[in-house]
């Protein structure tokens, strides 16, 4: 009889413990679905801050880029206008960023990889830098020890990468007639 009731007695706590750890997952499920519901809302109000900004800054581009096309090259407002292009640009960067990191965080970003020449991806890009760089008197420079590296990765996503490395070292780099080198 008393093993009876031990019996009993650990299977009524066994089941108060099953009880427990039942409530315990529910209330973790609940909490899961809370946290995907709110990384859901995250994600949705970074992509309509992201979609409010670019609209107006795509506009300063523009105007911008008509204003450079439309003065002296020798003119004051020229170089202002070439400011404005450019700090757009820098603007227009910054909030893809932002929504790139977004998106990293929520795991969306999908690369879009095919096989390029790094030259070419980096001459190209090197040649938009020091369009920006000139006017600070810093200059891009960069160097191959082999004239053909080919990769396969996404060009844009690699793209972004220098740009922000470029821009970190012209935020960082001190004074001018320094050189922004990238040896490959």
């Amino acid at each position: 009889l008393q093993t009876l009731a031990h019996q009993v007695e650990v299977t009524l706590e066994l089941r108060r413990k099953t009880l427990k750890i039942t409530e315990y997952l529910t209330r973790l499920d609940t909490q899961h679905n809370q946290l995907k519901e709110l990384e859901k809302d995250r994600q949705e109000l970074i992509s309509l801050v992201v979609h409010d900004l670019k609209s107006p800054i795509t506009v300063i581009q523009m105007s911008g880029e008509i204003l450079l096309e439309s003065l002296e090259p020798s003119s004051a407002l020229h170089n202002r206008a070439k400011s404005i292009k450019a700090s757009a640009e820098a603007m227009l960067r910054l909030v893809m960023n932002v929504l790139d990191v977004s998106k990293s965080e929520g795991g969306e970003i999908k690369p879009n990889v095919s096989l390029f020449n790094v030259k070419d991806l980096l001459d190209d890009i090197s040649q938009q830098a020091n369009a920006r760089l000139s006017k600070q008197g810093q200059n891009l420079k960069v160097t191959f020890g082999t004239p053909e590296v080919n990769m396969e990765s996404d060009p844009d996503l690699l793209r972004r990468v220098v740009d922000n490395l470029i821009d970190n070292a012209l935020k960082y780099a001190p004074g001018k007639g320094n050189s922004i080198v990238i040896e490959v």
